[in-house]
């Protein structure tokens, strides 16, 4: 175990020593220097100072995030429990990865915050045969593009009516 903990130390000190980083065309990069944000890395590659900056890259491109289940009472006093899907891309990285920690994370917990305090407004009808997907969706929206975060096809995945018992009072 100590010779492999060995060959990884190794491995990860040349990588500091290089001073070129390359950028892939799918990604963009934020540069910290001294960690502090210094600047935005588009595709291609870039000089850095070894040891000094630290280059955090990630795919800007399409994605689909999905969001698990809510369970909510609808208007009607229907207990339905709900999941989303939608598509998203990074619009801005500075915002994603430096003003957001998780930027992931941080759009479905919003996304699940969001639904959770949108269905219950609407009847069980309404969600499954008018445009509540998109009402939603546009709320999530709106929340996203602070993230510096673009989402598009914003869609209900699954709609079940459920049985909720309560098991205790809390």
């Amino acid at each position: 175990m100590g010779f492999e903990k060995l060959i990884d130390l190794i491995i990860k000190f040349f990588g500091e020593l290089k001073p070129i980083v390359f950028i892939m065309q799918y990604e963009e990069a934020v540069v910290f220097r001294g960690g502090e944000f210094l600047k935005v890395m588009k595709p291609g590659w870039h000089l850095r100072v070894p040891f000094v900056d630290e280059i955090q890259a990630d795919n800007v491109k399409n994605a689909t995030i999905c969001i698990r289940e809510v369970n909510v009472t609808t208007a009607d006093s229907k207990t339905i429990s709900i999941a989303a899907k939608f598509n998203c891309e990074i619009a801005d990285i500075h915002k994603a990865k430096v003003l957001i920690n998780d930027w992931k994370a941080n759009i479905v917990d919003t996304g699940r915050g969001i639904m959770s305090r949108e269905l219950i407004k609407y009847t069980w009808n309404e969600i499954c045969n008018s445009d509540v997907d998109y009402k939603i969706g546009q709320l999530i929206e709106e929340k996203a593009e602070l993230m510096g975060i673009r989402i598009w096809d914003f869609n209900f995945t699954d709609k079940l009516i459920i049985r909720g018992f309560k098991l205790f009072n809390a």
